[in-house]
């Protein structure tokens, strides 16, 4: 009877055992990359409620207090990579929704005082025409960047943002970074509206270009045939100049600038050319009348036509490659943020598997410890044998002994400790402890501490040393025996 219990009792946790350690690896084999966990586990400790780790004061990451927050804190750990990450952008946008008021009321300042420039420098025209043309080329660029500014202010329509989009910040407001879901939700609402945006900014420019296509074309003919007479051909620039592989689309406002310079150069050549005799000039009467004649057909009109005509085909491609990007973004984002909250679940299961196939291997080293002495105590009191007895008291006091020495040679009664490690592994001299490295209540451990940990663990090494080589001796005995019986 005895031996059938003994049987179901070792099947039952067999089964036990392989149950949990299935478990395990099925949960593992949905759990992200090792690469990915590896990473993950540098941020597992403390958040705070913005959803940032909590940090001491050698900026290590507080670790969590018990099991079950450890295994919440992968959550947030994957959660903290997403928002931190340098390729999603995701937490520049979030600063963005936040200081959206304050951007706005910048650009309402600079259009008011681009427009107050214009006036000042449109009044002294008239008022003090003197003043003007002595400094004329510093005012007209003055003017330039302030007219730029004011219209790219009215083409995007920052004043009915400035009404609209205070909203944003205020949705925003309370909401933290351990509310993931929603924090994200926002943040990828944000930046569909801005995509919308772009996207009405886009239409407008190309309403203006339909609007006067007759008179871009007009004027477009009039410089092209100009700019062709000097030779002067379309400058090409990149849509997104800080990205040297972005397509090329055909620059007039550089195409201009080239033509001017053109102009002048042929100016130039034509009173050095006029200093020499009339049989040893080089440059023809005929080249000159043409040249002549085309320039003055490009009037300040055209000139401004054709920059016009320039700038909305360049807002119009660098909008469009604004779109295209943003799209990308906003997929990426919600991809990632996806992607963020189902590994951070996979993790949670992963570690709560792990955690409790640790307990269960507790539990069986304490039952197999149990079993063991208990066994050995009912066969004592069944076959009681004094010599068993003695050898079984002297070997344990052996082992206590031996591991007594081997950790009073470590120092732990003369005051050695050991010390936080920092990131390069070097030691702080901020001793071991338990709480929090900041915390006023945190205990440090002393040397029975260390000597009570130290004597365990040596026991334990010992304990499984001699029990590897009692299992090695009992099977050379057992085998011994059985060929001494042939």
């Amino acid at each position: 009877m005895t031996k059938k219990i003994n049987k179901i009792t070792f099947l039952v946790i067999a089964l036990i055992s392989m149950g949990l350690m299935a478990w395990a690896v099925i949960v593992g084999m949905s759990a992200p990359e090792s690469d990915k966990i590896a990473d993950t586990m540098r941020l597992v400790g403390q958040y705070d409620e913005n959803g940032e780790p909590v940090k001491d004061s050698l900026g290590k990451i507080v670790p969590p207090q018990s099991t079950n927050e450890g295994i919440e804190s992968m959550k947030s750990a994957t959660i903290h990579q997403v928002r931190h990450a340098e390729g999603l952008n995701y937490i520049n946008t979030l600063n963005e929704i936040k200081d959206i008021d304050a951007q706005l009321v910048m650009y309402e300042a600079d259009y008011n005082t681009s427009l107050a420039r214009m006036a000042e420098i449109d009044t002294l025209k008239v008022n003090d025409p003197k003043a003007y043309k002595k400094d004329r080329k510093s005012l007209d660029e003055a003017y330039d960047k302030a007219s730029k500014f004011v219209q790219e202010y009215d083409q995007k329509g920052f004043a009915e943002l400035l009404k609209n989009e205070r909203d944003w910040a205020a949705r925003l407001d309370g909401v933290t970074g351990a509310d993931f879901a929603k924090e994200s939700a926002l943040v990828i609402d944000y930046m569909k509206e801005k995509k919308a945006g772009f996207e009405a900014t886009l239409e407008s420019y190309k309403n203006q270009l339909e609007e006067s296509r007759e008179i871009f074309d007009a004027n477009m003919g009039v410089f092209t045939a100009a700019r062709e007479a000097y030779g002067v051909e379309v400058v090409k620039s990149n849509v997104d100049p800080s990205n040297e592989n972005s397509p090329l689309i055909e620059d007039y406002a550089a195409t201009v600038d080239s033509y001017l310079e053109a102009v002048k150069k042929h100016e130039e050549a034509v009173k050095e050319d006029n200093k020499k005799p009339s049989k040893q000039r080089e440059i023809s009467v005929e080249v000159r009348d043409t040249l002549k004649d085309a320039k003055e057909t490009v009037t300040d009109e055209v000139i401004a036509s054709v920059k016009e005509y320039g700038a909305l085909q360049l807002n119009i491609a660098k909008t469009t490659r604004t779109i295209e990007t943003a799209e990308t973004n906003i997929k990426t984002v919600e991809d990632a943020v996806v992607a963020a909250q189902e590994e951070g679940e996979y993790l949670m299961d992963l570690a709560f598997a792990i955690s409790i196939n640790i307990y269960w291997l507790y539990f069986l080293m304490v039952f197999a410890v149990v079993f063991v002495i208990a066994g050995f105590i009912l066969n004592l009191i069944q076959n009681p044998n004094w010599i068993k007895i003695a050898i079984v008291v002297v070997a344990v006091a052996a082992v206590a002994i031996i591991a007594y020495v081997m950790a009073i040679g470590h120092g732990w009664n003369d005051g050695a400790v050991l010390t936080v490690l920092d990131a390069n592994g070097e030691s702080t001299g901020v001793p071991f402890g338990l709480g929090t490295l900041d915390s006023s209540d945190r205990y440090i451990f002393a040397a029975k501490e260390y000597m009570l940990a130290d004597v365990s663990i040596w026991i334990t090494y010992i304990a499984f040393v001699l029990a590897f080589i009692a299992a090695i001796f009992s099977w050379i005995w057992s085998s011994v025996n059985s060929i001494n019986r042939k």
